[in-house]
């Protein structure tokens, strides 16, 4: 990879393939949890994350990423911030029935929350 720019689309390449990381917030003792990250093509500086709202991350704030590539040719560790995403939207956007079956009350859950990093 010669500059930020390939490194930048790799990057966008591998995730889009195994959206997986390990995300934890800034300054917390509490181990990393494993979330799939929901992509938006024409976003390429930011990810969603659908969790609860009594997950660990679910405070928002400072947090770290942590990315490895199916391959194992790329790792990446992303500095960012968490914040609830509020646009309904955005939310239903990415909503699917592999996030339903998550959640008992569907897109109404009320412990339903989505986080953009």
């Amino acid at each position: 990879m010669s500059d930020d720019k390939d490194i930048r689309e790799r990057f966008w390449t591998d995730l889009s393939s195994s959206p997986f990381l390990m995300v934890g917030l800034q300054g917390s003792h509490a181990h990393s949890v494993p979330m799939t990250a929901q992509l938006d093509k024409d976003a390429d500086h930011c990810f969603w994350f659908y969790t609860s709202r009594d997950n660990r991350l679910a405070p928002g704030g400072p947090a770290m990423a942590q990315f490895a590539a199916k391959d194992h040719y790329l790792f990446a560790c992303i500095n960012g911030t968490l914040v609830p995403e509020t646009d309904e939207a955005v939310i239903d956007r990415y909503w699917s029935k592999q996030i339903e079956a998550w959640y008992p009350g569907g897109r109404q859950d009320p412990n339903l929350l989505m986080l953009r990093f």
